[in-house]
């Protein structure tokens, strides 16, 4: 099995960014919304691939110290194969070289992801009632970096 790397998304890997977001999530971020956090999120819009091709990708934004996890994704296919583990340890580099001294994220209550965050080091920080389009609530989560 070839080895996977991640690097900066370019925006020739939007189609199959869209693909995998489309995939992955009953409420998937608009292609457009997608371009623009590359474009304008330059250098914390990461991807994994593997022969070339992108197999997950991870966003994120600044604001102050704090970095902010807006999504992450991983082809189903590749899941349990530390795709994941690769992307936020990228993200994390990214974001303390920018001086975070925090990430945040937030994951629908009973997603089985928040487990995948907790293994990582993030902890549980709160809820947000109402959160997502549907209505449902989000569990707030943040992993300190210093």
């Amino acid at each position: 099995m070839n080895e996977v790397k991640v690097r900066k998304a370019e925006l020739g890997d939007l189609p199959r960014i869209v693909e995998i977001e489309w995939t992955i999530f009953d409420d998937p971020y608009p292609p457009e919304y997608l371009e623009m956090l590359m474009r304008f999120n330059q250098g914390i819009f990461m991807v994994a691939e593997r022969n070339g091709v992108a197999i997950g990708y991870v966003a994120a934004s600044m604001r102050g110290r704090t970095g902010h996890v807006l999504s992450i994704a991983v082809n189903p296919k590749e899941r349990r194969k530390g795709v994941g583990r690769g992307l936020m340890g990228r993200m994390a580099e990214e974001l303390k070289a920018r001086d975070a001294s925090r990430i945040v994220l937030e994951s629908k209550k009973g997603n089985p992801a928040i487990d995948f965050y907790l293994r990582l080091g993030f902890r549980q920080v709160g809820t947000l009632p109402g959160y997502y389009d549907d209505g449902s609530e989000a569990v707030s989560m943040e992993l300190d970096l210093d």
